[in-house]
């Protein structure tokens, strides 16, 4: 599983979608949406699923220089993209849901 940012570049790396989750407290079917192509992004993320076959990444050279639509490319996938103003909005917009489901705010 690849995490890219809201400037389109590779941040993280998870060995499965449940994991993701998880670690980034998201809900694992807006993952599993995002990286079907359903749903654009989440959380103000693009997520993949690792084609390892078709895509070798090397974390220490890719992480935070691989973009996802060269990854996409790579791939053989046409997926569309928000503008970067689009998902700050959306990244701020989960955050404060996050903070709401909080019951003391934290």
């Amino acid at each position: 599983m690849l995490v890219f940012n809201n400037h389109r570049v590779l941040v993280a790396m998870h060995k499965s979608l449940n994991t993701a989750s998880q670690a980034m407290k998201i809900p694992a079917q807006s993952i599993s949406l995002c990286c079907l192509g359903q749903h654009i992004s989440c959380y103000g993320y693009y997520f993949r699923h690792y084609e390892y076959t078709l895509v070798e990444i090397t974390p220490h050279e890719d992480f935070g220089s691989l973009r996802v639509e060269e990854y996409d490319r790579m791939c053989n996938r046409v997926m569309r993209y928000h503008h970067p103003r689009e998902m700050n909005r959306r990244r701020l917009s989960a955050e404060k849901r996050r903070n709401k489901k909080k019951p003391d705010g934290k």
